[in-house]
């Protein structure tokens, strides 16, 4: 957890950045919940978090870092099913995310590239 609160504490300055923040602490209770309820939910995110952390703690040290395309299509798949039990703001919040994902800008904005092979 400290990683990605270095890493939150590196982007924060940014408008961007503090809005990401915003969105995690406005949505992390309703995300927790959700988990609660939901076990394989939860057995994912664990997965990913735990498969990802290096990533985090290489982005944190070097400013960037590389994850591969199944983790990403991971997270997008775990998004879309958080998506589909959250409330309307948790929601709208998670689109905004997928689309950043979908559409190409948010990976290199937080310095990440999708490894080739």
């Amino acid at each position: 957890m400290q990683s990605l609160r270095e890493l939150r504490n590196q982007k924060l300055h940014t408008a961007m950045g503090a809005m990401l923040a915003g969105m995690y602490y406005k949505n992390m209770n309703e995300v927790g919940a959700i988990l609660k309820d939901d076990n394989g939910l939860n057995v994912r995110f664990m997965l990913i978090t735990g498969e990802n952390m290096p990533a985090v703690r290489e982005l944190v040290r070097h400013g960037g870092t590389a994850i591969s395309s199944s983790s990403l299509i991971q997270i997008h798949d775990f998004l879309i099913d958080l998506q589909s039990q959250a409330g309307l703001k948790l929601s709208m919040d998670i689109e905004f995310i997928l689309r950043g994902l979908e559409s190409g800008w948010l990976l290199p904005w937080l310095g990440i590239t999708i490894k080739q092979g």
